[in-house]
Formats: C-alpha cells, sequence, structure tokens
C-alpha cells in the first residue's frame, strides 16, 4: 500500500511529464499492476455452459487516476494473472475469461457472497479474452488483450468474467483469481 500512494504522490508531481511518469510505473510495476483478487463459485448446471459469470466491482475501481492516465497510454494493455481451483466434489480443468466494460444486457446475481452478473453467452464473442487450463494448484495465466479490454482501461470500466469450457463444477467449487494489468 505504501508503495502505491509513494507511488501517486511522485506521479501527480509528474503529470506534465506524460512519458516520464508511464516510465515510473512500468519500472515500479514490472510485473503489473494488481488489479483484483477474488474468490468466486463455479457456475453449476446449464448456467455453466449458457452463461458468463461477471464480478463486480470493476476491475479498475481504487485505481489511482495519475496510474489509470498511464494506463490509458497503453496502446495494447493486457491482463494477467493467477488462478486456482478449490474443488468440492468437481472436475473442472478450463475456463475462458472475459471482460466488458459495462454490463449492459446482464442479469444480477451473486457468488460466494460477491456481487456478480450473469449474461446469455450468445452476445459475448467480441469479449471473451481467451482460455485458461485451471487445477488444484495455482496457475500462471496471460498475457491476454483485446479491443475491448483497452474500451475498458479507456473508460476505467471493466468487468472479469469466465465460463467453464471443460469439467462440470460441483456446489461449492471455487476459483480463486487475481488480476494485473501491464503494458503490451
Amino acid at each position: 500500500m505504501k508503495k502505491v500512494l509513494l507511488t501517486a504522490a511522485v506521479l501527480g508531481a509528474l503529470t506534465s511529464c506524460g512519458q516520464l511518469a508511464g516510465t515510473l510505473v512500468n519500472r515500479l510495476y514490472p510485473d503489473g499492476i494488481d488489479l483484483s483478487s477474488v474468490a468466486l463459485s463455479v457456475p453449476t448446471g446449464s448456467t455453466a455452459e449458457t452463461q458468463v459469470l461477471y464480478v463486480q466491482p470493476s476491475l479498475f475501481d481504487g485505481v489511482d487516476s495519475v496510474i489509470h492516465s498511464v494506463m490509458k497510454g497503453w496502446p495494447t494493455p493486457q491482463l494477467l494473472g493467477d488462478v486456482a481451483y478449490v474443488r468440492h466434489g468437481g472436475n473442472v480443468t478450463g475456463i475462458e475469461l472475459y471482460v466488458r466494460p459495462d454490463l449492459d444486457g446482464c442479469t444480477a446475481a451473486t457468488t460466494a457472497g460477491v456481487p456478480a452478473f450473469l449474461c446469455p453467452l450468445a452476445g459475448e464473442s467480441d469479449h471473451r479474452l481467451g482460455t485458461v487450463t485451471v487445477s488444484g494448484s495455482l496457475q500462471t495465466w496471460g498475457p491476454l488483450a483485446t479491443t475491448t479490454l483497452r474500451q475498458a482501461v479507456q473508460a476505467k470500466t471493466g468487468y472479469l468474467g469466465l465460463r467453464v469450457t471443460s469439467g462440470k463444477a460441483a456446489r461449492g467449487d471455487e476459483l480463486h483469481v487475481s488480476v494485473k494489468l501491464r503494458p503490451g
């Protein structure tokens, strides 16, 4: 937290020097800027196959405005992170990740106490980031990039979504996902 506050203070002083601020952010966060860490109940049944589950809040909530202005300048922002699958009887081995700049046309839901939205799969192809292999151990994923991610970064509003693509989830299965953003 101190690193983020110090970075924001230094970058605030350097806002007139956009390129210098961008270089500083890239050096202070060589592995990417942490955006989110969340535990999600894995969708089961027909929902898992026909819906994409998006979580709230936005990936960019809590991102300092100066750091965000640097992120907006990245021509091809990329998401990356870690995922661990906590099994309670399921056998999920693959998920697809999605990102949306808004939740228009989606239905409110809740997963493991986390506010979420379900969106029909039929309209989500433009929001698809890529496929990720999951297991009981921590798996690194990414980097993944799309035009929709760039739009989400520009708007400072982006929601992470997932859909099971391989295997079946059991009630109580969870995915623990962490997300970072870095320049491409």
